[in-house]
Formats: structure tokens, C-alpha cells, sequence
């Protein structure tokens, strides 16, 4: 073991974090009884040895309850690869009001406090998908990274926030049940620092708490930077900063983003463009109301709207994707994976679909219409399959088994298409409207999930 390396791992963790009073995991606990325990291996985790839990020392990287962030790790294991890494933000919703964050941490919806928290997080996990050892998957050998999300504010939160229930009417304005009584509270969101301080303790070399070991990220030839669902969003707005941060090594940095696109209003017909931007606005000035720090943005963007009326467009993930990310980057999105404000606006399905084709046809052409279209060196790669499944990456049958057929009848796996735009061919591949039920003309669909 080399010198850095060593240091990393005998270095004392830091002291933990004063938690408030009136944090989320004291002031509701319990819930009153309506709390509903996450499982031993939480949302999107499996059992398993191939990924080793590393928590981070940075008293301020920590998760909506204080808990400090963990991320899991596996040091490279084919030798053509010492030098590649990928770096993953795992994706899982969000919360960002008293109501949102209260069913979350109660546990009332799909997901619970164990995106909230780091408390009994397995020693180690299974790989899948970009993570999985199966020769199967082009990224194997590489030296992998996956940042677990317990911040529930995309990857986006430099500080903390507060919540009140006045002027709610529990449960009546609520989705699901919760108890009458509960109280105010606050949590922290802090996704951007825990990504900053991540990177820091990765540069040196690391060893994980089951002995695993990881090169410094800072001889990292290439980075391949990517996340899923809200860590597509969280991995869109911190791009070019994980470039810049790692540029100065002489590292190469390519980001993939996986789902989580929404059409622009300008994409969308009435009543869905109007409906889009008032709910975009909605959160943006609530996140103004209640955290006490503004999110991370884009530095770019933000030196250019920042403190404007279009400032919230920093805040926007595909506005920034068709605006301001420098970084090359290759972009998956499933014509009919309707989440997120596309479902809570209620867009068609029918409707959804012609916006999508509309929105990952527009990437092509950033050269000539971003505002950054001059700093953009490689137009991005594109894969549109159309089988109504949100992620990819996260699973090996979507990541190395689908595909997608291009115009001359040739199938495209996510991961080859991705590695084809990467060697410098242009890249996209967009399956058609469905027409009805079913999946896409041009799509082969795995017909479940991998096992995780």
C-alpha cells in the first residue's frame, strides 16, 4: 500500500456534525406510529460483496439527518483499465416541502428514510449494470464509484432547510395519511458538498472499510461521470464542476445521463407548456422560502442569469443540458418514461412522446443553438428506446442487453451506442411512437429488470 494511500485510511474520521434539535429524524421519529422501517438492503440496493462502503470524513457531507454520506466503492480489476473510472450519483426522487419530505422520511410512499439517512447501510453491496463484473458490461474492470443518495435534493444542496405545516391541512391536502400532530422540522440538503467532499477524499487513493482499494481519482485518465433518474438531474447540474475539478490532473471527463428528461414548455402544446412552467416556478421559489442556502448551479449559467428574472432557469436540469453543459455528454431517455413534473402536470402519453422525440432531436444541433453552443466541442450522443422503463444504468439488462434499431436495421445496446459516440462516431438513435400499446417498433425490451 503506498504512503497516500495509507493515509487515507488511518486518518481519524472527523468529528460528527452538531445536530439540531428540531431535525427531521427527532422531531418526527417515529411519525407517531405511522413510521414504516426501510428493509435491510434499501431502494435500488442488493446483497452482495462487490461494492465496499467508504464513509466520508467531511463533518459537512452528510445526509438530511445528519448521518454522515456514504459511497461505495471497487478498485479496478482489469489492468487496460487502471486509469478509468466511473463515478456514479444514484438516483431516488426527492423532497423539497414539509409534505414531500414528511411522507419520505414516514416511509408512506415508494420511498423512505433510508434516502434520508446513511443509519444501517449495508457493509457492502451488488453491482449491476454499469457496476456489475459480468465481461458483459464494457465498464467492469474500471474503478467504480457509486455515490449513495440520502440528500433528497438532486445532488443540488449546499446547506439545510426548514419546514412548517401552517397553513396545511393534514391530511386533507395530502397524497397519504399522516398524523394530525406532527411538527415543524428541519433537515439538511447538502448533495453538492457531499459530491465536493467525495471527490477530495478519492483524490488521494482511499481504502474502504472492508480493506478495498482505490488508486488516486487525481491519475485518473478518464472519469466516465454519470447518474440515474435524480442522479441524471444531480450528475446534469454538476458536469462541468466535476470537469473543472478534475481537469487539472489532466483527467478526461465525459458525463452520461440517464432519464429523468422533460420536455421544454416550448416543446409542449397548451395547457401542458403553461403548466410546466408554473410548476418549475412553484419549486423554485419554494426552494428560495425555505433553504438557507441557494443550490448549487451551474457556474456559467449562473454567471449569467444569477440574480435576474431567469435566474431559475439555472435551477432547470434540460434547460441547462440544452444551454450550458460544456462537458461532452451522452443522454438516454425512454419515449415513454412519463415521471417527475410530466406526471404531475398529467401530460398524454401520446403527447409526451412527440415532445421527447422533439427534445433528444434538438440536441444535434447545440452547436448552433445553445447559448454555450461556441464552448461545446462534441455533440452529444442520444438513445431513445421506447419500452416505458425509467432506468438504465442501474441495470444490466438495460444497460447491456436492449436495444434500440438505428435507420440502416442495426440493433444498439445503451452501452455500445455509448462507447460508439465516445470513439468519436456522431450518435443518435430514436425509436418511434409506439401508436398504441406496446413498445416501440424499433425496440427490443428486456421483459424485467435484473435481479439486484
Amino acid at each position: 500500500m503506498n504512503l497516500m494511500v495509507f493515509l487515507a485510511c488511518t486518518t481519524e474520521p472527523a468529528p460528527p456534525v452538531e445536530i439540531p434539535a428540531d431535525n427531521i429524524a427527532s422531531a418526527l421519529g417515529d411519525c407517531q406510529g405511522y413510521y414504516d422501517p426501510p428493509p435491510e438492503y434499501p431502494n435500488q440496493l442488493a446483497r452482495g460483496e462487490e461494492l465496499q462502503r467508504y464513509t466520508l470524513r467531511d463533518p459537512l457531507a452528510v445526509c438530511n439527518d445528519g448521518t454522515p454520506a456514504v459511497m461505495y466503492v471497487r478498485g479496478y480489476t482489469d489492468p487496460a483499465l487502471a486509469d478509468t473510472w466511473s463515478i456514479h450519483l444514484q438516483g431516488g426522487g426527492g423532497c423539497g416541502s414539509y409534505a414531500s419530505c414528511a411522507i419520505r422520511w414516514c416511509g408512506l410512499d415508494y420511498y423512505d428514510s433510508s434516502k434520508m439517512s446513511s443509519q444501517g447501510l449495508p457493509a457492502s453491496i451488488a453491482g449491476f449494470g454499469i457496476f456489475d463484473e459480468d465481461p458483459l458490461n464494457l465498464l467492469a474492470g474500471a474503478n467504480q464509484v457509486f455515490f449513495y443518495y440520502c440528500s433528497s435534493d438532486a445532488w443540488r444542496g449546499q446547506g439545510g432547510a426548514e419546514y412548517s405545516p401552517d397553513g396545511l391541512e393534514i391530511p386533507g391536502e395530502l397524497p397519504v395519511e399522516l398524523p394530525e400532530e406532527l411538527p415543524e422540522y428541519s433537515l439538511y440538503r447538502r448533495g453538492h458538498t457531499i459530491l465536493a467532499s467525495g471527490l477530495d477524499e478519492l483524490a488521494q487513493g482511499l481504502v474502504a472499510e472492508g480493506g478495498e482499494e482505490l488508486p488516486p481519482l487525481d491519475q485518473a485518465s478518464l472519469v466516465v461521470f454519470n447518474g440515474t433518474s435524480g442522479g441524471s438531474v444531480g450528475a446534469r447540474a454538476n458536469a462541468d464542476f466535476v470537469r473543472e475539478r478534475l481537469s487539472g490532473a489532466g483527467t478526461e471527463v465525459v458525463a452520461v445521463f440517464d432519464a429523468a428528461f422533460i420536455p421544454l414548455s416550448e416543446q409542449l402544446p397548451e395547457p401542458y407548456a403553461s403548466a410546466l412552467d408554473a410548476h418549475k416556478e412553484a419549486g423554485w421559489l419554494l426552494s428560495l422560502e425555505t433553504d438557507d442556502t441557494v443550490p448549487f448551479m451551474d457556474e456559467s449559467c449562473w454567471e449569467q442569469l444569477g440574480g435576474t428574472e431567469d435566474e431559475a432557469l439555472c435551477y432547470d436540469a434540460d434547460y441547462l443540458a440544452l444551454n450550458h453543459i460544456t462537458t461532452p455528454f451522452f443522454l438516454r431517455q425512454d419515449l415513454r418514461d412519463i415521471g417527475g413534473a410530466a406526471e404531475t402536470i398529467a401530460i398524454p402519453e401520446d403527447v409526451f412522446q412527440e415532445a421527447t422525440i422533439r427534445l433528444l432531436e434538438a440536441f444535434g444541433d447545440l452547436q448552433s443553438t445553445a447559448v454555450e453552443g461556441a464552448d461545446i466541442a462534441v455533440v452529444p450522443g442520444v438513445y431513445g428506446p421506447n419500452c416505458a422503463q425509467h432506468v438504465a444504468l442501474e441495470s444490466t439488462n438495460w444497460w447491456a442487453v436492449g436495444t434500440v434499431q438505428d435507420e440502416a436495421g442495426a440493433d444498439w445496446s445503451f452501452q455500445r451506442g455509448v462507447l460508439a459516440w465516445y470513439q468519436g462516431a456522431g450518435f443518435s438513435v430514436v425509436d418511434e411512437p409506439n401508436g398504441g400499446s406496446g413498445s416501440g417498433s424499433g425496440s427490443t425490451c428486456p421483459g424485467v429488470e435484473d435481479e439486484r
